[in-house]
Formats: structure tokens, sequence, C-alpha cells
């Protein structure tokens, strides 16, 4: 019973670890100057990643929104959102053109897959950002005397479509979990850019906390170890 007493801790810290790693959390999103934060200049418009500060760290982002426009330097609060819990866009934005009966989550985990596709040295980096906003902006991205000039000028709509429509065919709940969705906090304010963060690969919260419990489990039969010698240690 002592040595249960002086592990609880240890066991309550670990638990925690699990829960905290899902929450969702509120985080300001700063943008430089433009020449600093969007260099990436493709088909008429500045596609991502883009180069901003979460809560002054730096961070490379995926805009998910073509319809809506700013000018840096500008700050937002944004919250930590998943599809069905606070993401701007749902299963109704989704590009008609591309198939029909997608849900929210599949057209985000189309998204993400896209966003994935982005930052793994995709020459072609530039034209999936217009398959990510032809997902939900299709309107903007097929207009040929809107947004979507340049690209139907140089006959790329419909290669900006057959992405979208391979990225609903193969995303998966798995490229979800690769990514963070930062949706503004205010989507009737004048900004109202959703973006896309692509985690950095990381060991998996279930592992963390396995290795957590291993770690009590070995400081365990070290007590146990000790209390049957007859020694003490201190720690």
């Amino acid at each position: 019973m002592n040595l249960l007493r002086q592990l609880m801790p240890l066991l309550g810290a670990a638990t925690l670890s699990l829960i905290a790693a899902t929450a969702h959390g509120q985080v300001t999103v700063s943008w430089p100057d433009i020449g600093s934060c969007c260099t990436n200049s493709n088909y008429g418009e500045l596609t991502g990643p883009y180069s901003v500060t979460i809560n002054g760290a730096s961070a490379d982002v995926i805009c998910d929104d073509l319809a809506s426009q700013f000018t840096p330097p500008i700050s937002w609060e944004a919250e930590v959102t998943t599809p069905g819990f606070g993401t701007k866009f749902s299963s109704a934005n989704v590009n008609p053109a591309l198939g029909t009966g997608f849900s929210t989550a599949q057209a985000y985990d189309a998204v993400a897959y896209l966003a994935e596709e982005m930052v793994s040295g995709e020459a072609n980096a530039g034209l999936l950002n217009w398959a990510i906003w032809d997902i939900f902006d299709y309107s903007d991205v097929n207009n040929a005397s809107g947004y979507g000039a340049t690209l139907a000028g140089d006959g790329l709509t419909g290669t900006v479509n057959a992405l979208a429509t391979n990225a609903l065919a193969k995303g998966t709940a798995a490229n979800l979990a690769g990514v963070t969705i930062l949706t503004p906090t205010n989507l009737t304010s004048t900004v109202e850019q959703e973006l896309i963060t692509v985690n950095a690969p990381e060991a998996s919260v279930f592992k963390i906390f396995l290795v957590d419990l291993f770690g009590i489990a070995v400081i365990a039969f070290t007590f146990r170890r000790l209390g049957a010698s007859g020694k003490t240690q201190s720690l």
C-alpha cells in the first residue's frame, strides 16, 4: 500500500499528459510583412507554406481559404479545431464537380492529404495549394475571369480539379491526425483565413504514455528490490 501511495502521483502525471495532448486551445497567429511571410507566387496568387509565428514560435502554415483576403502584417486569435467542432467549412462547401456525398471530415482528410504533400518536397506545391482551395472555394478557383484567371490561362484548371479529386479519394483520418487546423475565433470579422499546419513527426501520445508507465514500473521494481534487501536509497 505504501508503494501504491508513492506511485499514485506518477500515475496521475502520466494520465494528465495523455489528456493534455488532445486538448484544444486558443493561439495567436502573427504575420510579418508580406515580403517575409509570403514568397511563393503561383498562377496569380501567393501560395503556401507561409512563414508566421504561432504564440511567438516560428511556424509554416497553409491556407485552405482563397476567398478571404488580407494584407500583412496582421495578427489574429485562432482556435485549434476539428471537423464538426468549430472549423470554418462543412461538407456543403465541397466542390460538387468533384463528387457528392462527402462528409466534413472527409473534406478535411483531403485537405490534410494535400497539405502533407505540399511540405514533402513536391515540385508542384503551388498547384497543390490551388487544389486545397478547389475543395472549399471551387467557384473562385474555377472562375476564369476572377481569381482563377491565370490558372485558366495556363490551362491548369483541369489539373487542379484532378488533384482535388485524387485527394478526396486518398485522404484518410491518418492524414488529418498529422495536421492542426487553426480557425479564427471571429469568423464575422474581416479576418477569416483558416490555416493548416503540418505537424512535425513525433511519437504518438499513446507511445509517450506507455513510456511514462514503463518508467513508473522501473521505479516500482527498484523500490521493491531495495525493500527486499533492507536497504534505503535517496533519489
